[in-house]
């Protein structure tokens, strides 16, 4: 779960800001938010678990993706 939280904090443009001293150009493509977060998570009710125990470790994220261009590994476009 923190591996999905910190990729949408970091997608969705909330991670740490850089340097503040450098300021970001405008075509920048991998600081642009790839990704506008929806709701809280959502976890398995009690009717769920009594019917489903494994689903006690379950846990429902998601965002939705923006017109940023996708970003590789490297920072590049793809």
């Amino acid at each position: 779960d923190r591996i999905v939280k910190q990729f949408l904090r970091d997608a969705g443009g909330k991670a740490a800001a850089r340097s503040r001293h450098v300021p970001l150009a405008d075509n920048d493509v991998a600081a642009r938010p790839r990704f506008t977060h929806v709701s809280k998570a959502i976890r398995a009710t009690e009717a769920e678990l009594a019917v489903n125990p494994r689903s006690r470790s379950a846990t429902l994220r998601w965002a939705e993706r923006t017109d940023a261009p996708v970003v590789t590994a490297q920072g590049g476009r793809a």
